[in-house]
């Protein structure tokens, strides 16, 4: 197998943009101005522009065709190498823009606190995606340019566009104004102006390549527009704090550094954990589909009381099963190094080591129903989903294998990464909870199918497995590929539809 570059380029990128930035006369100067609470969304602007430059010149100082395989930036690399650094200059541009924001608040004598805006993954998919399409990266280099730049500057209008609708909605009057820079074009002129909100053009928070307009803002004067109904401003506010808060979590849960983190991250959502073994970034991309897990299925979630690795997992319910064998062979008389040596082989019967091939698994109260009630009572703190730390101890790897199973059909379309197997291992959990292998409309999607039909409409896994229900497999993977897939297939958009529908039946 070929070396995998990224990791050592990533290190060599943020490394060099750590110094460019310490280095930035702009920066420091922005810093100081933030600092003395001298500044408005012009220096924010200034501050993103000068982060970008700096983004976009480290990335074409640190990659070039001769160090990527086939001179072409795949998908694979492009994603890990790319996303990560814009995350990270939305991270520091969107908590500069924040405390300028709660500065003008303050000016203005408005006690509200101010908004993050949401990670614009779309334009991060997007130069992802198009970059990996060009097969020569030299063709391709120019979206390592002005696009980085240009994403980097418009989190500072997202900023702005999310305060006002929050202010907005709050009761207070707030003003969006959009400058021209130099000598602009004839379409930024059109736009540029005063504007009060709600009543702004949607063409004000948007930019062409190379533009250096401004987009500001001036929060109400403090005053509370008239409302039909107090109340239900209340509702809305209440609301927007919801989704910031919950943004806010998202992005810790995606920021975090280590499996020390990792593991007190999800201990705080309220899951036993240990990611002993397993790449951060792969724990953390677990973690975050707890966290939307939590949001969309908060029954399911309820029952998952253990994340991690599944070696872990067990190793601990070895143990609690080889105790319970231990002392129920005392009690019966046998001798104690009898009864410990027998209770080892007890213990490892029902446990079994994780096999090569198992990838990640998922236990339920369904799996432990033939073993004595205590036995299952002292085993139900390990009930959830977890991975193999054999296959997950290594991020670029689990894409890259996750690509070539994609390839060959083993599994569903677009399903590659580690949310996917996540969404996979969560739809056991949920067919466990909704009774899903019961349905006959989804018992026929598999019946009336050959081998070769699921897997041209699926996945090959969906029918090759060792799962003695043969159901269950496919519902899996027809709800990692409605999750995961755009445009999910019509097998899966069945499955996960009823899913939704089923679930919604349930909840009402």
């Amino acid at each position: 197998m070929a070396k995998d570059i990224v990791p050592e380029l990533l290190e060599k990128i943020e490394n060099e943009f750590k110094n460019k930035t310490s280095k930035s006369k702009i920066l420091k100067e922005k810093m100081e101005d933030l600092k003395n609470k001298k500044v408005s969304h012009k220096d924010s602007n200034t501050f993103a522009v000068e982060l970008g430059k700096l983004l976009s010149e480290t990335f074409n100082d640190e990659i070039s065709a001769d160090i990527l395989p086939d001179n072409k930036m795949y998908y694979n690399i492009a994603k890990r190498l790319i996303e990560p650094n814009l995350a990270n200059n939305y991270g520091l541009v969107s908590n500069y823009s924040m405390q300028v924001q709660e500065i003008l608040n303050k000016e203005s004598k408005i006690r509200i606190r101010a908004v993050k805006p949401e990670l614009n993954q779309d334009r991060i998919n997007g130069i992802v995606n198009k970059i990996s399409e060009y097969d020569d990266f030299k063709k391709g280099k120019w979206l390592l340019k002005e696009p980085v730049i240009n994403f980097t500057q418009a989190v500072v209008d997202d900023t702005i566009k999310v305060n006002a609708d929050f202010q907005y909605k709050a009761g207070l009057r707030p003003e969006i104004i959009r400058k021209e820079f130099g000598n602009c074009c004839d379409w930024c002129k059109d736009v540029v102006g005063k504007y009060n909100y709600p009543d702004v053009p949607e063409d004000v928070y948007k930019r062409h390549r190379y533009c250096r307009c401004t987009v500001e803002y001036l929060p109400g004067n403090g005053k509370k527009r008239d409302v039909w109904s107090k109340k239900w401003t209340d509702v809305e506010k209440d609301d927007k704090i919801k989704e910031r808060k919950r943004k806010d979590y998202a992005d810790k849960i995606v920021l975090n550094k280590s499996i020390k983190g990792a593991n007190k991250i999800a201990k705080q959502m309220g899951f036993n954990a240990d990611y002993s073994g397993i790449d951060v970034k792969c724990a953390n991309e677990w973690n975050l589909g707890l966290f939307n897990a939590k949001q969309r299925f908060p029954e399911v979630a309820k029952k998952i009381k253990f994340v991690g690795s599944s070696q872990k997992r067990n190793a601990l319910m070895r143990k609690v099963a080889t105790e319970y064998y231990e002392k129920k062979f005392i009690d019966q008389g046998i001798t104690e190094n009898k009864a410990i040596e027998l209770a080892k082989k007890y213990g490892k019967r029902i446990i079994g080591n994780v096999g090569s091939n198992n990838m990640a698994s998922s236990i339920n109260e369904e799996a432990l129903t033939n073993l004595p009630e205590e036995l299952r009572d002292s085993l139900m703190p390990y009930m959830g989903i977890t991975m193999n730390n054999r296959y997950f101890n290594e991020y670029g790897k689990v894409i890259e294998s996750g690509l070539q199973q994609v390839k060959s059909k083993w599994r569903p379309e677009r399903c590659f990464n580690v949310k996917a197997t996540f969404d996979h291992e969560f739809a056991h959990q949920i067919d466990g909870y909704l009774n899903l292998r019961e349905v006959e409309k989804i018992q026929k999607l598999f019946d009336e199918r050959t081998f070769e039909e699921i897997t041209r409409d699926l996945s090959k896994y969906s029918w090759n497995n060792n799962n003695p229900d043969k159901y269950s497999e496919m519902i899996a993977e027809g709800w990692s590929e409605y999750c995961n897939n755009e445009k999910p297939r019509e097998l899966a958009k069945i499955i996960g539809d009823e899913i939704i529908k089923l679930w919604k039946n349930k909840n009402i």
